[in-house]
Order: C-alpha cells, then sequence, then structure tokens
C-alpha cells in the first residue's frame, strides 16, 4: 500500500477547537488546534487528541 492508498479522515472536536486528521488506523497526521486550548491542561487536550483519532480507527 502507497502513502496515497492509506485512507484518512479529519475529524472536529463539538466546541470546534480541536482537528485532527488521521489513517483509518488512528495515526495522526495532521492537527491543529486554538491556542486557548493549552489552557486546558496538557493531559486534557492530548486525551482528546487521542480520542479524536481513534474515533474512526478500525
Amino acid at each position: 500500500m502507497t502513502d496515497s492508498d492509506v485512507p484518512v479522515f479529519t475529524t472536529t472536536s463539538s466546541n470546534r477547537t480541536i482537528t485532527v486528521t488521521a489513517t483509518d488506523a488512528g495515526q495522526i497526521i495532521e492537527l491543529r488546534f486554538e491556542a486557548a486550548e493549552y489552557g486546558r491542561g496538557a493531559a486534557v487536550l492530548a486525551a482528546e487528541i487521542v480520542r479524536l483519532a481513534a474515533e474512526q480507527a478500525s
């Protein structure tokens, strides 16, 4: 399978402040989030990123 053949998806948090693009296996390809997300703390931010990446993983 080549890189262009790997299925990817993009999902956004419910408050639209975090957007994750990942493969169908949950590997993060691109991550975007608003600076205000830093204020929630690293553990909370990381948990939300992982949750979003795993959301569509097979």
